[in-house]
């Protein structure tokens, strides 16, 4: 990287791109600027296209360092947002090994052909990006790449020095009785640049732009507000509605107008998330916007898909029990989530009540999880996490609820928990000891962005139980790095041989795999639920924290 000029912290850089016209105006990007604020930690990339863009497809790159060799590689910040819907931008900083030490979001505006991303970490500072990776726009829908272009480098961008104001002008002498002396007039002091700060609104939910849900049941959408300007967002207001068939909720609203929540002074780089309950009885969508004074607003959508309704399959195997009969509506239940990013599929968490005291936060190892304390797990490089047994209190009047901690709520009529900013979606039911199961079940997730020189990896897990106690268990996972532009493009990839064996399922929600090399595991077990009856074959089965499901394209 280019020596900075002494107390210079800003970088910048810019590419134009041939157009093509074989793509939609508004999938086609035709030029890119980025700034970053060494400083400050600010990263700002403004990418321009052909045409206004309107569809929820997904604009993804990296800022990263320059080494030897002219790649863009780590230490960097992959980054990846929408291009034609109001939706939160995300990204994950990467160290110089390659690893994410953080993650976060950022803000997103769009002016017609324009969209801009602003990032802003305190993490990013002092870190020396000088350069952008190769950037690709991907369908929202099946995330297949319809254009990469080349990333550019940033280079030192010099700060403008006041001017000194100039000496003053010696007066002119007095004239004399024959002669007039005429003096020009003294120059006009330079201007300082006044740079007039201004607020930019932008608005998401957090998660993915379509989300699918259970007809007539409450959702819990998490809308994020973001002032990603300069200056204070005045009698900031957010309204949102729902298409015919689609109720909404804004927590906090008034009454009388439960779509609408005034947010008043939204401070400049601030960011507020509003908690929106929906309930679908149709395929619609949610729409919101965000207004503030001086005409400013940003506004989005999320499309909302109703569950398909599971084809009924033969009953087979020993039906679970009951749930067992322990003091409070929610001893003994197994709850959990997922949250969806760009960067990575199937952030799963999940939460056991073991009796009417204690609670389990997280996916416990090896079946129900015995609780008379709070307890705290360490992951396998002895680091404590947020795991572990937690008091609970739960007002079935109220629908509050704590774990530890965390403050949220639970509703009967629902059956949906919420714990600070995740959601409980889904109940499982715990089977009896002894069921057996027919189901053929998969799991596909990714980490990272592909495509980009970062890298990704991706998983395809392939699982199956049979009625006979029979078991298979298969995985394959690949990992690429490069671009194939500015780095060559490389891969690799895992395919151990299929492992298979043995099941047992022992009381309290605990499998037990006996593999044909001698190998035993016990791990937690539940069955997902359709329609409120435990349903393997239709609807899934989770294994530990992975979630297994059949295959829709089947």
């Amino acid at each position: 990287m280019a020596a900075a000029p002494a107390g210079a912290t800003q970088f910048g850089g810019a590419a134009d791109y041939p157009a093509d016209g074989a793509l939609p105006g508004g999938r086609d990007i035709v030029r890119a600027e980025a700034r970053y604020d060494d400083a400050s930690g600010a990263l700002l990339l403004v990418t321009t296209f052909r045409a206004a863009p309107t569809q929820a497809d997904v604009l993804a790159g990296a800022f990263g360092v320059r080494g030897a060799d002219g790649a863009c590689n780590f230490p960097g910040v992959v980054f990846a947002g929408a291009t034609g819907i109001a939706f939160n931008t995300q990204w994950s900083r990467y160290d110089a090994g390659g690893s994410v030490v953080a993650r976060g979001s950022g803000a997103r505006q769009a002016d017609g052909t324009t969209v801009l991303y602003a990032l802003a970490s305190g993490g990013f500072a002092g870190q020396g990006y000088n350069c952008i990776a190769s950037l690709q726009v991907s369908d929202g829908s099946s995330s297949a790449v319809v254009k990469r272009v080349d990333g550019f480098a940033l280079t030192p961008v010099a700060t403008p020095q006041p001017q000194p104001d100039p000496a003053p002008t010696a007066p002119a002498p007095a004239p004399g009785p024959t002669t007039t002396t005429t003096n020009p007039p003294p120059p006009t002091p330079a201007r300082r640049a006044v740079v007039r700060k201004v607020a930019r609104l932008s608005a998401g939910v957090v998660g993915t732009a379509t989300r699918v849900v259970a007809k007539g049941r409450w959702t819990t959408l998490k809308l994020r507000v973001v002032n990603g300007g300069t200056a204070d967002a005045k009698r900031t207001t957010v309204t949102v509605s729902g298409t015919r068939g689609v109720t909404v909720k804004v927590a906090g609203a008034p009454r009388k107008r439960p779509g609408t929540r005034a947010l008043k002074t939204l401070k400049a780089g601030k960011a507020s998330t509003l908690t929106v309950k929906v309930r679908a009885t149709r395929a619609g969508s949610v729409r919101f916007r965000a207004a503030a004074a001086g005409r400013l607003s940003a506004s989005g959508q999320v499309a909302l898909k109703l569950k398909r309704a599971p084809t009924p399959s033969p009953r087979r195997g020993t039906a679970p029990r009951p749930r067992p009969a322990l003091t409070g509506p929610l001893a003994g239940r197994y709850f959990w989530g997922t949250e969806i990013d760009p960067m990575y599929a199937w952030d799963n968490h999940a939460v056991w009540f073991v009796d009417d005291r204690w609670a389990y936060y997280g996916f416990p190892p090896a079946g129900r999880p015995k609780c008379t304390g709070p307890t705290t797990v360490t992951d396998d490089k002895g680091r404590a996490t947020d795991e572990g047994c937690r008091p609970y209190t739960y007002d079935a009047r109220s629908g509050r609820l704590t774990v530890g901690s965390l403050a949220g709520t639970f509703r009967a009529k629902d059956g949906d928990v919420t714990l600070g900013e995740l959601d409980f979606n889904w109940e499982l039911t715990i089977p009896s000891a002894g069921a057996r199961y027919e189901a053929d079940l998969e799991h596909r997730g990714f980490s990272g962005m592909c495509g980009l020189i970062m890298g990704c990896t991706t998983w395809h897990y392939l699982f199956a139980l049979r009625a006979d106690g029979r078991f298979m268990r298969s995985n394959s996972t690949t990992t690429t790095m490069g671009d194939g532009t500015s780095t060559p493009f490389v891969w690799g990839s895992s395919m151990p041989p299929d492992k298979t064996g043995t099941y047992e399922i022992l009381a309290g929600g605990a499998i037990r795999f006996r593999y044909l090399d001698g190998r035993v595991a016990t791990e937690t077990i539940g069955i997902e639920r359709s329609r409120g009856k435990p349903d393997a074959a239709g609807r899934g089965i989770v294994i530990g924290d992975t979630n297994y499901y059949p295959d829709d394209d089947d």
